[in-house]
């Protein structure tokens, strides 16, 4: 139930950061994976380990390629 769901929105909170903490070893952290332009620093602090800007996370959410 509920605790699996926590476990699992945790375990991929962790991956994310994970993630993010590589794109930093190869200098990629903070660029868009979608159009490659900077994540701007206001989505960066709401989610620090962001891989898309908020226009190319959209997309992606609707399912549209990048």
């Amino acid at each position: 139930g509920v605790a699996l769901t926590l476990l699992g929105t945790e375990g991929h909170t962790l991956a994310e950061v994970n993630a993010a903490l590589d794109r930093i070893d190869r200098g990629t952290f903070g660029r868009c994976e979608g159009c490659g332009k900077p994540i701007p620093r206001t989505r960066l602090d709401a989610v620090p380990y962001a891989r898309r800007c908020v226009s190319c996370a959209r997309a992606a959410e609707a399912g549209e390629p990048n």
